[in-house]
């Protein structure tokens, strides 16, 4: 099934598409100190030992070196003749067969999840797994990047059966973490999981999870997943690029991105508190277009965004699109850092463009006039007289004032999510920029959307349409937007209870409780605040007292006795929890004045 939405403007993504806080963490080790590391080592399981099986290591030089595993599937070899990546198989001769690959000496499992990522790399080559270990020397060694990627992907595939048995999703590399293959952790996971050829399923008797592997005709590579559980369903597509040899023209583009980012990471440090948006100005393409914001607007939203920010380090996640000669790369990346004391990630979303064979990469925007999304959440009302959840899909669009004339909607599924529709305008939202510590820059922007509730959401991978007509032209420009990530999994509240306004605690600090979802694994919780007098004719907005982590089950709202001069008579609460596809679930929790 397919959405179009007619609207009436440049294909591509925002130069900050979110700005979240993110749990999802880097693949691969390192070594510690001064060690040189001179062999391979791991486990071997699927949820049993592969015990007494001939492990064999290869490198893409052909170099090769035997052992057996023991009886908990542990292994050994002296790697010091092999030269890093390096491809690993198993074999116990009655049936179990398992690759794996690793960038360098240290720790690399054996497991079906390692298969599967091999299947992933060769797939990259237009091979299978046997052929690719077969003669590796027929193949250009694959790239750090390729490795990290696919692991990457897998892993936050799998990230809620992970959280599940005690492992950090951020922290738990499924080829270079250690584990035992006994009754718990890792190898339960193993345990209750089947892999054929392209399709994982994981199943534990109370929920299920089937994932596949995909490749575009464009040689995008990712993975379609849905879990199901008894209380709600998350599906998420997740594509990625697997850039394989060292020759790769994306492999050399992630290599100059990753500079950029140094580079970045360095005025930012530098600047601290001083940052001034002058300095990040070389590193932003001249004629960069991000929602129709030039070079020195977009160079105040970093300013904004990040000073202050103490970097420790940036990491490339996925790679969403790619020109045919590497020039101009979309990218989703996080930082790693530290502000006001407190641990900061924030995955960010942009596309790069280097000019000319020896130029750098540059922050190139999305190449768009105008913001677009389209979001499908589950809601979760709590009121007085009951409590209700449904599915909501939003279609949003953010311009300048003057930038848009027309914006027209439209669905052609049966029955339509839409009708043909000019989407209304919603507001206006102003914002204040501070391109330095000592000077503003106030913008508006206009708002336009609609929103329906659907029974059921439509398949993940939807793509939506978009067509916006320019102010002063005649012709539409059109955008492509798809949706990546669903849940219909309604947040549990656990406290407060009540919804009297006294519940609220007005003038007092509310505590807010609530579980985790099941179903996918949260980057980025808020909660905010609302509260009226006179029947609503007042309304106030708060923000929660504190950050909250992606993994906070607490928070604070301080909501005031009084607005505009009167009592207050009505609260809400809105917490809302993000994935990292792009899933969310939100709470509306209402308090009334009875008296």
């Amino acid at each position: 099934m397919s959405i179009r939405l007619r609207s009436r403007s440049l294909p591509g993504k925002g130069l900050f598409a979110s700005a979240t806080l993110l749990l999802i963490a880097c693949g691969g080790s390192s070594t510690g100190g001064n060690t040189i590391k001179t062999t391979l080592s791991g486990t071997a399981a699927d949820g049993a030992p592969v015990a007494a099986a001939s492990l064999v290591v290869k490198d893409w030089s052909g170099v090769t070196v035997e052992t057996t595993t023991r009886a908990d599937g542990r292994y050994v070899v002296n790697a010091r003749k092999l030269a890093g990546p390096f491809l690993l198989r198993v074999d116990d001769g009655q049936g179990k067969r398992y690759h794996s690959v690793a960038s360098e000496r240290g720790t690399a499992n054996v497991t079906l999840l390692s298969q599967l990522i091999v299947e992933s790399l060769a797939r990259g080559y237009d091979t299978d797994p046997d052929t690719l270990f077969a003669d590796p020397t027929l193949f250009a060694p694959p790239s750090r990047h390729a490795i990290d990627l696919i692991e990457e992907r897998c892993r936050a595939m799998i990230a809620p059966w992970l959280r599940e048995r005690g492992l950090d999703p951020e922290t738990f590399d499924l080829i270079t973490t250690p584990f035992v293959a006994n009754a718990a952790g890792f190898n339960a996971l193993l345990a209750l999981s089947d892999y054929a050829i392209n399709t994982l399923t994981i199943d534990d008797g109370v929920k299920s999870q089937v994932s596949y592997r995909l490749k575009s005709p464009g040689d995008l590579h990712g993975f379609v997943s849905t879990l199901t559980t008894p209380d709600g369903t998350c599906s998420t597509w997740s594509e990625s690029w697997f850039p394989v040899g060292v020759a790769s023209p994306l492999a050399t583009a992630l290599d100059g991105i990753a500079a950029t980012l140094a580079e970045l990471r360095t005025i930012v440090n530098a600047g601290g508190a001083e940052l001034t948006f002058d300095e990040l100005v070389p590193l932003i393409d001249p004629s960069c277009l991000d929602h129709g914001n030039d070079q020195e607007f977009v160079a105040a939203e970093f300013a904004t965004l990040l000073r202050g920010v103490h970097v420790d380090s940036f990491r490339v996640l996925r790679v969403l699109e790619a020109s045919s000669d590497g020039t101009l790369v979309d990218a989703e990346f996080e930082l790693f850092g530290r502000q006001d004391g407190r641990a900061l990630r924030r995955l960010m979303h942009q596309r790069f463009l280097q000019d000319g064979a020896d130029a750098p990469w540059l922050f190139a925007g999305d190449g768009q006039i105008a913001a677009t999304s389209v979001q499908f959440a589950r809601r979760h009302h709590a009121e007085p007289g009951g409590s209700y959840s449904w599915n909501l899909v939003d279609v949003e669009v953010r311009a300048r004032a003057g930038v848009i004339d027309e914006l027209w909607l439209l669905s052609n599924d049966y029955p339509p999510l839409f009708d043909e529709i000019e989407l209304p305008l919603l507001g206006i939202r102003s914002g204040v920029l501070a391109p330095t510590p000592t000077s503003t820059l106030p913008y508006d922007e206009l708002i336009f959307g609609t929103s329906a509730d659907p029974t059921s959401f439509p398949p993940i991978g939807t793509e939506f349409d978009l067509s916006i007509v320019p102010t002063g032209s005649s012709l539409p420009v059109s955008y492509h937007v798809t949706e990546r990530g669903i849940t219909t999994e309604s947040l549990q509240v656990l406290a407060p209870t009540g919804h009297d306004l006294a519940d609220a605690l007005p003038g007092e600090q509310l505590t807010v409780n609530w579980k985790l979802p099941t179903t996918f694994v949260p980057v980025a919780i808020t909660l905010t605040g609302e509260c009226t007098s006179q029947g609503g004719t007042h309304r106030s907005t708060m923000g929660s007292d504190e950050p909250l982590a992606p993994t906070d089950t607490t928070g604070h709202l301080s909501f005031p006795t009084e607005h505009g001069g009167f009592p207050i008579d009505g609260a809400t609460f809105t917490l809302e929890i993000v994935g990292a596809s792009g899933e969310r679930s939100i709470v509306q929790w209402h308090f009334s004045d009875f008296s």
